[in-house]
């Protein structure tokens, strides 16, 4: 059997109990409450509605609600555009 990634490099250690709890963290991918896109964007653009974002950045309204309700995530060029609605408002886009 063949091993690939950072991850399976300690899986023998885990399966055999030699890592230790503290060593279990160093697997965890944390993150920290300085996301940008859910403190800052996400407010703004709920505040705007899904049909109004979903009419400026050209996607559906389905998936502006399910973007603005935390259950997906735009794809970058989609992400980028919420940003800048979100920053500069919604006539600063133009619609494709």
């Amino acid at each position: 059997m063949k091993l690939i990634g950072r991850e399976s490099n300690r899986l023998e250690h885990r399966f055999t109990g030699l890592l230790t709890i503290d060593e279990l963290d160093e697997r965890l991918t944390v993150y920290h409450g300085n996301d940008g896109w859910r403190r800052f964007t996400l407010p703004k653009l709920k505040a705007m509605g899904s049909k109004k974002v979903a009419d400026a950045v050209g996607i559906s309204d389905r998936r502006a609600r399910d973007v603005l309700k935390g259950r997906a995530m735009p794809h970058a060029g989609h992400r980028a555009a919420m940003e800048r609605l979100a920053t500069l408002g919604r006539d600063v886009l133009p619609r494709s």
